[in-house]
């Protein structure tokens, strides 16, 4: 990024943006296609909706969904890895997790650690359960990422350089969002 400052705010904006309208468009769609009583009633909402204007069997839903959650697995997989590698070059985790292959460079211990970890909250948690962990770490982490950076502004209010940081007021509304959304997340259905 040449100019982080300028593109960084306006990158995160317009990825919300684009996110917010696809959203109101499933949900348009949704509603133009099945009546919302008959929506509220499906026990999946979605795969109505796409027999409805595909008129294909619910088979080809679970085929994209397989593919979909597939590649999520695999994104993970790398992220943790770089996170692993990353913590280890800081000197926060063991340093065998910092070794990378030599031919391309990858982080190859701190990713079979991933896997390692993934394979094992696959096996070993049921999916509901899986999904609702996954749901309460990552609210977690991001209740620690704003809980850091409320500690940054507060260690070096007027710093310089020349990098984007946001308005004094966002870590604490994220904090207080991720800590409510976690809140909610315990209520009984």
């Amino acid at each position: 990024m040449k100019d982080p400052r300028r593109t960084l705010p306006r990158a995160l904006f317009a990825t919300l943006i684009i996110t917010a309208l696809l959203y109101a468009l499933v949900v348009w769609i949704a509603i133009i296609t099945v009546p919302p009583q008959e929506l509220s009633k499906s026990a999946a909402p979605l795969a109505l909706v796409f027999e409805r204007l595909t008129g294909l069997p619910l088979l080809m839903m679970s085929l994209i969904a397989a593919v979909a959650t597939l590649n999520g697995v695999v994104v993970h997989m790398i992220m943790i890895g770089r996170v692993l590698y990353g913590l280890s070059e800081a000197g926060a985790l063991p340093r065998v997790l910092s070794r990378v292959s030599g031919e391309n460079r990858v982080p190859l211990m701190a990713t079979l650690t991933g896997i390692a970890f993934i394979l094992l909250l696959a096996l070993a948690v049921p999916l509901a359960g899986l999904a609702n962990f996954t749901s309460a770490f990552t609210l977690a982490v991001f209740s620690v990422v704003n809980v850091a950076l409320i500690r940054i502004h507060r260690a070096d209010p007027n710093p310089g350089g020349d990098y984007f940081r946001a308005p004094r007021w966002v870590p604490y509304a994220g904090l207080v969002a991720s800590i409510l959304l976690f809140l909610v997340s315990l209520a009984p259905h």
